[in-house]
């Protein structure tokens, strides 16, 4: 209910963009709590994993070049959305359904830095700007945001196990700083749309019905490659992305409406997760 609230926040008080600059800071926090629970393990050497991963990439890229002979923004946009790596939240998300834990685990950890060290070549291949034409400066941001709380995080949970304890208690930090990236990007979206003013309500609608299709086929996609050991693992590393961090990239290299891809789909998806969630919860009452 709070990323509903935030979206229309950020919609109807453009003015808020101007803190756009803090969103690189609430990504990192956000990050550092969930990599605390995060444990490297064997679980990285499931072949799974990079099939996943290559996956990821080539839908994205098919997806790409399908919808750029109608509409290369609407393309770029459904691209931003697609390409992502895991989310953070799921290994919660697969704790709390009964999955397999290590899998997910290993899955958010192996996406997130790859992603990191080939996202900004992938975007340099399709779209050129004076802030994508040289890749290093986005490749050590990326790096940066995701290495930093990481290694922070171990250090951590290896020597100092009270702060590390009362962190993992404290896990509402992450879920504020979520809600607060959210009206930030939106606000920005908003700002940028009413600058424009050639932007038609129509073309808007059109963006989120994308979207939706690209988070349905997202989760089939996962679901598929899982199989049926991995299924619900495999759908929720495909389905569930890491969309602060897509929607941080957006904004920084390459425009505040290509951003509202990201945002659109966490809605979706998290609905989605929502309901994953009530199911398991109605069924498990059912048992007893």
């Amino acid at each position: 209910m709070l990323l509903f609230l935030a979206i229309i926040i950020g919609f109807v008080f453009p003015q808020i963009h101007v803190l756009s600059f803090i969103i690189k800071y609430l990504l990192m926090i956000m990050l550092f709590s969930a990599f605390l629970s995060i444990e490297i393990n064997k679980s990285l050497l499931n072949i799974k994993l990079p099939i996943l991963f290559i996956s990821n990439i080539l839908f994205a890229f098919v997806a790409y070049y399908c919808i750029s002979y109608f509409h290369r923004e609407l393309a770029l946009i459904v691209f931003i959305s697609i390409i992502g790596p895991s989310a953070t939240a799921s290994p919660a998300i697969i704790s709390l359904l009964k999955g397999n834990l290590q899998f997910i685990t290993a899955q958010v950890l192996l996406s997130n830095i790859l992603t990191a060290l080939t996202l900004p070549y992938f975007i340099s291949l399709i779209y050129s700007s004076s802030q994508t034409a040289d890749t290093f400066p986005m490749i050590r941001d990326i790096l940066i945001i995701i290495l930093a709380p990481f290694i922070v995080a171990q250090i951590i949970k290896n020597t100092m196990h009270h702060l590390h304890t009362f962190i993992i208690r404290s896990r509402l930090v992450a879920f504020d700083s979520l809600v607060l990236v959210i009206c930030i990007a939106v606000s920005q979206s908003s700002f940028y749309i009413r600058s424009q003013q050639n932007i038609p309500i129509s073309y808007l609608v059109i963006i989120a019905f994308t979207v939706l299709s690209t988070t349905i086929l997202c989760w089939a996609l996962g679901r598929a490659i899982g199989g049926k050991k991995y299924a619900l693992e495999a759908g929720q590393g495909l389905g569930n992305k890491n969309t602060v961090l897509m929607t941080w990239f957006a904004l920084n290299f390459i425009n505040p409406l290509v951003a509202l891809g990201p945002v659109l789909y966490l809605v979706f998806d998290s609905s989605y997760n929502s309901y994953q969630l009530y199911k398991a919860g109605t069924i498990k009452k059912k048992k007893k």
